[in-house]
């Protein structure tokens, strides 16, 4: 799995930053389910959480929601948590 990473810094009055993720497989970006983006209408993934202790790779990506991404088998697998 590959990770990019995008990221907005606001300068000046506004109080804030923003970062998305894009997490790649072979060069795909793994598709989330709608409730990813349900409950604020913002695009994409502002978290993501490397489980370096699994025997399988994997990760943790969400926004408002949260998904467990795995690869077994050459095969990207996503669960909604």
């Amino acid at each position: 799995m590959e990770l990019e990473v995008d990221m907005e810094a606001k300068h000046g009055r506004v109080p804030y930053s923003s970062s998305s993720y894009t997490v790649y497989n072979k060069d795909q970006p793994i598709r989330f389910g709608a409730k990813l983006e349900t409950n604020t209408g913002i695009p994409g993934v502002w978290r993501v959480l490397l489980l370096k202790d699994s025997t399988i790779p994997a990760l943790i990506a969400g926004s408002q929601s949260l998904y467990v991404v795995t690869i077994e088998n050459d095969n990207t697998k996503t669960f909604a948590v």
